[in-house]
């Protein structure tokens, strides 16, 4: 018995180290994951907070955590998808939140940091700012000090620095505009985060004195990833710059597309991965700023990329989640949810966890020997909730649906009808009936153009 007792607890911290306590990762926003991906998507549970949802996952311990439009941050157990507790504030979560240590720390656009309690919910301090947290806070050790803070930018155009057990304010840095990223922890001695103010700031953890600041020609939406004393972060002026935090050069600038980009970068060993509203997943050499290779959704990519392994996992506003190969950007499987991804992954052992603007955070297993292939272009998949009606026109255009998950060949028309309840047949028979008035108005509209184009209407004097 007790030998079964230590095998199930070292199981269990082996299963913790494939957590995703925080927001892109770790403390210098890498967006890289310890876990190793299949190539095999299955929808495992859906789990509703509301019509709107703009906050990503972060889990620890076999419990996902994340915001809500309502106000609400729900604990959501990873296996069941049931809610274990939840919090209420007083305006929405858009900010992901963080865990350490047993607390859940979690920003509001009510202009307050919550500490709670990750196994209960329970209420243990809040921080008030004077504007919005739109981004995720992040923690780190002060290096004379010793002691654990929680580190925050917000709408009130200053970033906070609190002790993370008592929420007593240590610092705050005044910048020119907003923050809307989340502050990057560097070598663990600075903090270093771009603001709405065009500007990149590298200031001290301990004191939140600034060291340098650098000017990044527009404003800056998203978060910086650092690694080796480098610093990666794109901007809303069409660029995606490198620069040397260490002395403040600008080692290269990015300028492939005329798009901005408000996704967060992901790092390996040689190459930043970067979503732009050109549609497009970008990888570009770290050294030399270079492309080295495109991927081409149908919707602007506003999700940050994670890196599992060889394997890029990203939303995009086509409503699909995608996994690509990071060595060649080919597409390895992908999922049709329907709805804009905005929101970054949350990547355990052999889980992807995704929030979606519809409201819902959708689960996926993922299995399979981790080889890239060619993807099935010739099938579409729809989500698993209820019986429906599927219409599906032509190999572009995307189907029309209601309910349970289905898979069809897109290469032909193709009805299929699964309803067995009286308000399944109503709905159905409603679809239809819309279909149909947008047909004859299409019909009608038609008409009148042709008998103009004739002169019949407005015939000449």
């Amino acid at each position: 018995m007790v030998t079964s007792d230590l095998l199930a607890t070292d199981q269990s911290k082996k299963d913790d180290a494939f957590d995703w306590p925080r927001h892109r990762g770790n403390a210098a926003l890498q967006g890289v994951s310890k876990s190793i991906l299949g190539t095999k998507l299955t929808l495992d549970w859906i789990f509703e907070t509301g019509e709107y949802l703009k906050s990503s996952v972060v889990i620890s311990e076999g419990i996902a955590y994340i915001g809500s439009d309502l106000g609400v941050l729900h604990a959501i157990d990873i296996e069941s998808g049931k809610e274990k507790w939840n919090f209420k504030t007083e305006m929405a979560i858009e900010a992901p939140p963080l865990i350490y240590q047993g607390k859940v720390y979690a920003g509001s656009t009510d202009s307050f940091l919550y500490a709670l309690s990750a196994d209960s919910g329970k209420l243990l301090w809040k921080y008030e700012t004077l504007g919005e947290i739109m981004g995720a806070a992040n923690q780190a050790t002060r290096p004379v000090s010793k002691d654990e803070v929680i580190i925050v930018g917000s709408y009130d155009n200053f970033v906070h620095c609190m002790d993370a057990k008592s929420g007593k304010g240590l610092w705050k840095f005044e910048t020119q505009n907003y923050v809307n990223g989340v502050p990057t922890i560097f070598d663990q001695k600075y903090v270093v985060f771009g603001g709405c103010d065009s500007m990149l700031y590298v200031i001290d953890l301990e004191t939140g004195k600034e060291i340098r600041s650098l000017e990044v020609e527009a404003p800056i939406a998203a978060s910086v990833a650092v690694a080796d004393g480098v610093g990666y972060v794109g901007n809303m002026d069409r660029a995606v710059m490198a620069f040397d935090l260490t002395n403040g050069n600008q080692v290269w600038s990015y300028k492939e597309k005329n798009f901005p980009y408000f996704s967060s970068p992901a790092l390996s060993e040689k190459s930043v991965f970067i979503g732009g509203r050109d549609k497009g997943l970008h990888a570009i050499d770290r050294v030399s700023g270079k492309q080295q290779w495109r991927f081409s959704a149908k919707g602007r990519v506003d999700s940050s990329p994670v890196l599992a392994g060889d394997t890029l996992v990203f939303g995009s506003m086509d409503g699909k989640l995608y996994l690509l190969s990071a060595k060649n950007g080919k597409e390895i499987v992908s999922y049709e949810i329907g709805e804009s991804i905005s929101s970054t992954p949350a990547i355990t052992k052999d889980k992807i966890v995704v929030g979606c603007e519809d409201g819902k955070v959708y689960a996926f297993n993922v299995e399979g020997k981790q080889k890239c292939r060619k993807p099935r272009s010739n099938q579409i998949a729809i989500p698993r909730q209820r019986p429906k009606l599927v219409i599906i026109l032509s190999p572009t255009i995307r189907p029309f649906h209601f309910g349970m998950r289905r898979t069809f060949p897109a290469w032909k028309v193709c009805w299929k009808v699964q309803a067995p309840g009286l308000h399944h047949w109503v709905s159905i028979i409603m679809s239809l009936f819309a279909g149909s008035v947008v047909i004859f108005v299409i019909f009608v509209f038609t008409l009148i153009r042709i008998r103009m184009m004739c002169g019949a209407i407005y015939p000449p004097p």
